[in-house]
């Protein structure tokens, strides 16, 4: 009875190390990489996701792209990628034609490379020096600080090394509303034409008036190489 017993216990032993050898052999591991694939297709999934949302916006840039380039054009025109002055010329006297105004001069000057504005950071008094000891009169309050103006964007894609203003001095004839209408049409033509200086003087024989503009037209030269090079 005894060594039946001891059977059935032996038995009872050996079926439960089996299921356990069996489990940690068998089924553990199956589940251990069923756990890992659902983790790599969590993964997968989540990258799909990110590579559609990629997708989706190339898409709209490429839609977004005939624009885009239409606009490099127009900034083209506005600071052309030479410094070559024909072009220049032939736009003043396009303008001078279309106000009815006659050319009588252009005088360009040297080009002059950019200078990059400085910008101040601003003190807090209170944080400059140390506070005062005890005993010593309190410090005059500080007047109040001067309106500024807004504040001074920069690009590091603009240096003097490729950004360059040429002054020049344009002289018209014509009416007096011819010649305002010149300089109106110089400052809001294709070409980017900054005017610091107007004079105008009329002849009373031949009742004409003369307009001199003085200015200043930018270029950026080695854009050009750049830009077409990323076209091709």
């Amino acid at each position: 009875m005894n060594a039946q017993r001891l059977w059935i216990i032996g038995a009872a032993i050996v079926a439960v190390a089996v299921l356990v050898l069996g489990w940690f052999v068998g089924v553990e591991p199956q589940l251990a990489a069923m756990r890992a694939t659902d983790e790599q297709r969590r993964g997968v999934e989540a990258q799909n996701l990110a590579t559609e949302a990629t997708v989706a916006r190339l898409e709209k840039d490429f839609a977004s792209l005939g624009a885009l380039e239409d606009e490099r054009e127009d900034l083209r025109g506005s600071i052309p990628v030479t410094e070559d002055t024909t072009l220049l010329f032939n736009q003043l006297d396009a303008l001078a034609a279309a106000s009815g105004t006659t050319v009588t001069n252009v005088t360009p000057s040297p080009l002059v490379a950019y200078t990059p504005p400085v910008v101040e950071v601003p003190v807090d008094p209170e944080s400059d020096g140390a506070e005062a000891n005890e005993g010593e009169a309190p410090a005059a309050p500080a007047a109040p600080a001067e309106p500024s103006g807004p504040p001074v964007i920069t690009d590091p894609l603009i240096t003097p090394e490729n950004f360059y203003a040429m002054q020049i001095t344009v002289s018209v004839t014509g009416s007096n509303e011819a010649v305002l209408d010149f300089v109106d049409r110089v400052q809001h033509g294709e070409r980017l034409f900054l005017i610091t200086s107007l004079q105008v003087a009329s002849d009373e024989e031949t009742e004409q008036f003369t307009a001199t503009s003085t200015g200043s037209v930018y270029v950026l030269l080695g854009a050009g190489d750049s830009t077409d090079g990323a076209d091709e």
